[in-house]
């Protein structure tokens, strides 16, 4: 309870803590049939949560988040030749280009053109999810966007992070009845999300955390089976790992109490 209290001890004064969010802004799924077919946006199957609503300004965050999804969109989604042709003259790439549009697609988006290009193709990566007495008082494992916003070459690294390309989770892995079961997954879910796909981004995880710490030491991986599918194997695997790796767990969690700027946040809900 010690290291839960300094990783996630809130403050009496702060207003905003007080309160308790009223939505969940979480990823949709995107998939594709096959190689070269077009992508499809799954709204019955979300990844992780983004976000959280404290207010009524649901439509200013989900805006927000659907944005750094365009802004990044040729690694989120195959646009086809005419969704393309559709929104040529605003992003300024011809139509031909479709195929090798991740070398044309513009470097930055302003808000005015991405809404532009929304009311075109209409793509919703992300959605607004109420709160409901079913899960009011759970605790919910949220993305910090601002530890993961590690620029690299040609891309960022939180783009690999909040990419939903056949990826999803159920609500049993993202929102649990006790802040120690949700900070078990989170470690595990966040691990998982750096290395289940190419390219692996393990290293500037346990780097932004290293220079936090101002030490090299090695930090632990736990090697989360992503081929499983159904709900009992996936829950067996999360067992799995807890049970085995308790030592690596209890270390990263002690890790995580000490460094300011964490990779995510466990939200009571």
């Amino acid at each position: 309870m010690r290291i839960l209290k300094s990783l996630f001890g809130k403050s009496k004064n702060s207003e905003i803590e007080s309160k308790k969010p009223t939505y969940l802004i979480v990823a949709n799924e995107v998939f594709s049939h096959g190689w070269n077919d077009p992508s499809e946006i799954i709204e019955s199957k979300t990844s992780i949560l983004l976000d959280v609503v404290y207010d009524d300004l649901i439509n200013d965050k989900l805006d927000y988040w659907n944005k750094k999804h365009y802004d990044y969109i040729t690694q989120h989604y195959s646009i086809s030749k005419q969704q393309l042709e559709k929104i040529s003259s605003i992003v300024g790439v011809e139509p031909e280009k479709y195929r090798e549009l991740y070398a044309h697609w513009p470097k930055e988006i302003n808000f005015d053109s991405y809404k532009n290009i929304f009311e075109v193709l209409n793509l919703k990566f992300v959605q607004a999810i109420p709160i409901t007495l079913e899960i009011k008082g759970h605790y919910a494992i949220v993305l910090n966007e601002n530890f993961w916003n590690i620029p690299t070459h040609n891309s960022n690294v939180l783009v690999n992070i909040i990419n939903t390309y056949e990826r999803n989770f159920d609500n049993y892995e993202l929102i649990h009845k006790t802040e120690q079961d949700a900070l078990n997954y989170a470690i595990i879910i966040f691990d998982r999300l750096c290395v289940e796909r190419p390219p692996e981004t393990s290293y500037y995880y346990h780097e932004k955390i290293q220079k936090q710490l101002n030490d090299t030491d090695e930090l632990p991986l736990f090697n989360y089976n992503f081929n499983l599918f159904k709900e009992e194997d996936k829950k067996n695997e999360y067992s799995r790992i807890i049970s085995e790796c308790n030592n690596d767990l209890t270390k990263m969690k002690l890790i995580i109490s000490q460094i300011q700027e964490k990779p995510f946040k466990i939200v009571e809900i």
